[in-house]
């Protein structure tokens, strides 16, 4: 019995997980009507892949990078069946300390979702224009700035977000 305790706490406290840190609430800009969430993934990125129909997915992929995952979740609506309406915004973050910008020169390191039931429109597209500051220390990942899209409507427009690290 012994052994086996052993050896069930070795397999547990021996396996590598992946730094995902989540802050709740951690923007000062959140649109009314629901929460927003920023998520770090580290040495992850997002990549947008398309099935055989043409609908856009995000795929998760093992990088020598890194993403955050900007989020606004609207609060459901009683009574409307299928109410559930979230966005997201992906953007690369380099694994070393620094201030980056991205603009129309990098922007393909940017993504956008939108999940909800929205015929047509679910799905994940490239961000057109954007004006993010980053800024990466040992503590924190401090982001600020605007980004739009034309293919779909969208209410984040810009973030606002620290994340501790």
């Amino acid at each position: 019995m012994k052994s086996f305790l052993l050896i069930f706490l070795t397999a547990i406290l021996g396996c590598k997980t992946e730094k995902n840190m989540i802050m709740d609430n951690s923007s000062s800009n959140c649109p009314e009507g629901g929460t927003c969430q920023s998520e770090f993934f580290e040495n992850t990125i997002f990549k947008i892949q398309a099935d055989e129909y043409g609908a856009t997915y995000i795929k998760k992929m093992n990088s020598n990078q890194s993403s955050v995952r900007y989020s606004f979740l609207r609060d459901e609506m009683n009574n409307i069946a299928d109410s559930y309406y979230k966005e997201e915004f992906h953007i690369l973050i380099p694994n070393e300390n620094g201030t980056y910008e991205y603009n129309q020169e990098n922007i393909k390191d940017l993504s956008f979702g939108r999940l909800c039931n929205c015929r047509g429109t679910t799905g994940y597209y490239p961000v057109e224009k954007a004006n993010i500051k980053l800024n990466r220390n040992d503590e924190q990942i401090a982001i600020t700035g605007t980004f739009s899209l034309s293919e779909v409507p969208h209410i984040l427009k810009s973030i606002n977000t620290t994340i501790k690290l």
